[in-house]
Formats: C-alpha cells, structure tokens, sequence
C-alpha cells in the first residue's frame, strides 16, 4: 500500500476526493448536519491499483441551535387560554428545520411539555389567579444534538368575578354541575377533559344545573360557563374536578418473605388507601435466567407456586390503579427452599475393628440444600467426653484409625447447612481386642 484515497458523496454526487501516506490513517471532514454523506476509503499501489472500498453512510448530527427571540405571553379569546409566541433564531444551517419546544407549569402538580413547528401555541385549562411558569427552547429537526438554553416567561392568571361553580362527583360515573347567577339570563356551557372530551352547548334561560356524563376515572374536567342578555355578557366562569383516583399509587413498603422449596409467600404494606388501588403486581426475576414472572393480585399477599426450588430469585412489587403503575418496591433477594437450619441425624451405625472405627448415618433433610457433617470422636470418663478428634464431610460415613483395642468410644454427629447447625445426635462403640473378627453393632 503507497497511499489511501478517501471520497465522500452527497446525493450520489462526488462531493470531496482526498489522498493521504499510507501512514496517515484519520481525515477531519466538514459535512453538511441532517443530510446522508457516503463515505468510501480504499487502499492504493502504484501497481495493483485499488483495493476494494470500505463504505460506510453517516448522518451528522446539528449542534445546539440558538434559543427563541422575545417569547411572549398573550391572552386569548378566553380568559382561561393564553398564546405563547416567540421569533424565530437566526439558523445556521438550510439543511435542517427547527422546532420548538415549550413547557408550562403551575401549582405542584401540572407540568406540561409539548413540541411544535409553528412560532406560538396556545394554553388551555389554565386556573384562575395563578402564577403560570413558560419555557421556550428551539431545537434542530430530525437530527439536532441538544436543545437550546430555554427562554423563561411567567404570567399570572386573570381573577373574575362572577357567581359561584360547583362541581360534585355523583354515583354512576356522573358531574353534578351546579351554579347560581342573575335571574333572567341564559347561559352558554362547556367542559372539556384531559381525555380530549369537550362539549359546548346554549343552555336555556334560569337552568342552573348541568349533568356531565360519563366521566371517567383519573381525568381532569374543567367546566366554563358564560352568562348572557340581549345587550351583555360575563366573562367565562372556570372550574376543575379530577375524578378519582387523583394520582399513581405510592411505592408499596415493608415487604416480607416466607420460602419452601419452589415457593413463596410475599405480602407488604401499601402507602396509598385501599380504594386508591385497583391491583397489585408481583415481579419476580429469575437470576438464572434472567425471566420475568408477572403475578396480579388484589389483597397485600400473594402465594406463589411454580417457583424452581433451591434457584435464586429477586422479588419487587408495584400498585396499579387507572392512573398508571407505581414505583417498584425495594427489591427482595431470596432462594426458593426452606430457609431452616439442618435436622438431626436419626441413627449411628459403627463398624469396629480393633484399632479402626467406620461411622455411618442417615437421617431425613427438612431442605435440599446441601449439608455438611460435623463428625466428633471422643473418650469418656464418668465426669465428662474428652474430644480426640473432630473430621468435617459431605458424605454420610467417615473412618477413624489408630485408635486403641477395647477401647469404648463416643461418637458425635452435627449436620449444618447455610441456616444453622442441627442438635447433636451420639452413640458409643467399644472396638474389638486384637486378632478378633470384625463384627456390626
């Protein structure tokens, strides 16, 4: 290889040929953002000529444009409604768009956030005499890197005064509106809902109560209603209900276990009240296999069956209602089996000969894990065992030699598993004089 050749295309037209040393192996390009550039690199011999190209389509991306210009908030046809509007940056780039990003805030609970083309957009639904929060920030389309620094405005609602709306939730999915106002006039209606409901309608003279429905659950409805004359009107009268339940449940709290083999019994505490709680779901992890068992339940417990035994799991749960799904809960590490300490061996066997012992034993596992066997072999006076030697195994016997003819010996066993130590099961043997056939006991 003498040399690299390096071309770049634009819309299938040769925009840049360049030849570098067959030691320069990086090129910086200047490309246009937001439009496919092809780029082609092969190798050169002054003699074999070109080697195959390696193609490669890259899409730069545009980098952070500059904000909106003298973004402005103005009111609209309705009191309850305002026009952002803002000026258009210079843009550095014709390959590209931009679009505007705009997010509105009021109270604790309303933050907003939409996207558009255009040079304003209007809010609807805004409260009466509340501060409202805007940002306008401009971004580069489809491509663009990062939006823009935002551009901050605030606006406080406008007060009315006017006669009282009450909105009361009723039975059977149903708004029960009621208002008062100056006899004799008629009055025009009009709700919408954060479902895109909307409705508006001329209400005869000296009607005052209004019945939306249905309504839905976790749904925002806002109610204006204008009073008229012939000669005269009233600005818009505003007022909004949320339909329970209002918000997404809290993280369920204080989960607890109880596992056997392929089993387990969860329950947990929730920090939202009952009726704010459609159902319950339990997410179980297989750390094994990394599966995702699902459980919907609707008290704070659930039994679950088909686990694997002895296999590591990680348990979270998460409340649901019409709102959405809460946070998970802290998560559980657990092991499906009985989480219990080893039981007893139930008998001791001996096998003596006159200077060996083999001990062997068997008794029932209340679990399947594994367990290990503590294995003591002791001498014994009339006031107490004096330990000779203690041996650890996995397998149910063990051989003890060089030990003394006709000598009487006491035998410990003690089975531990990862939970904790069983009690401690013994039996003695005397081994057999010297040249004397081995017999069982």
């Amino acid at each position: 290889v003498n040399k690299h050749r390096v071309r770049v295309f634009r819309h299938s037209s040769l925009l840049l040929t360049e030849e570098l040393p067959e030691n320069k192996l990086d090129l910086v390009l200047s490309l246009v953002p937001c439009v496919e550039h092809v780029i082609e690199i092969c190798a050169v011999h002054d003699t074999l000529g070109y080697s195959e190209p390696v193609v490669k389509t890259v899409i730069p991306v545009a980098p952070k444009p500059s904000p909106p210009m003298n973004v402005q908030v103005d009111a609209d046809v309705f009191i309850h409604e305002k026009i952002v509007t803002w000026k258009v940056p210079r843009m550095r780039y014709q390959t590209v768009t931009l679009e505007f990003q705009i997010r509105y805030r009021y109270g604790r609970d309303v933050d907003v956030n939409v996207t558009t083309n255009n040079e304003h957009f209007q809010v609807n639904q805004l409260p009466l005499e509340t501060n409202v929060f805007y940002e306008v920030r401009s971004m580069y389309h489809p491509y663009g890197l990062e939006p823009s620094e935002p551009l901050f405005v605030s606006q406080r609602t406008s007060r009315l005064d006017m006669f009282d709306v009450n909105l009361v939730p009723v039975e059977n999915r149903k708004i029960e509106v009621t208002w008062s106002g100056p006899n004799g006039t008629e009055f025009f209606f009009g709700f919408q809902s954060s479902k895109n409901e909307h409705q508006m309608l001329r209400l005869p003279k000296f009607t005052r109560q209004y019945t939306i429905e249905p309504v839905h659950p976790c749904t925002l409805y806002t109610v204006w209603i204008v009073s008229f004359t012939a000669t005269t009107h009233l600005n818009p009268m505003m007022r909004s209900l949320h339909t329970e339940p209002k918000v997404v449940p809290g993280q369920p709290t204080d989960v607890r276990i109880k596992t056997a083999c392929g089993r387990l019994n969860i329950s947990w505490s929730s920090a939202t009240i009952a009726e704010q709680v459609f159902t319950y779901r339990v997410d179980i992890y297989d750390l094994n296999t990394n599966e995702r068992r699902q459980y919907e339940v609707y008290n704070h417990n659930a039994q679950i069956t088909d686990l694997e035994c002895d296999r590591a799991y990680v348990a979270t749960v998460v409340a649901k209602n019409i709102c959405g799904v809460s946070k998970g809960s802290e998560p559980v590490y657990f092991v499906a089996q009985n989480q219990v300490p080893a039981g007893p061996v139930e008998q001791i066997d001996f096998k003596p000969t006159h200077n060996a012992l083999t001990v062997s034993w068997f008794g029932f596992q209340p679990t399947s894990l594994d367990v290990e066997y503590l294995v003591q072999l002791s001498t014994s006076d009339q006031s107490k065992l004096e330990i000779l030697e203690t041996k650890t195994t996995g397998n149910n016997s063990i051989i003890f030699v060089r030990l003394s003819p006709c000598t009487t010996y006491v035998v410990t066993v003690i089975v531990q598993n990862a939970f904790g130590k069983s009690p401690s099961r013994q039996n003695s043997v005397t081994l057999l004089p010297p040249g004397k056939q081995t017999s069982f006991l």
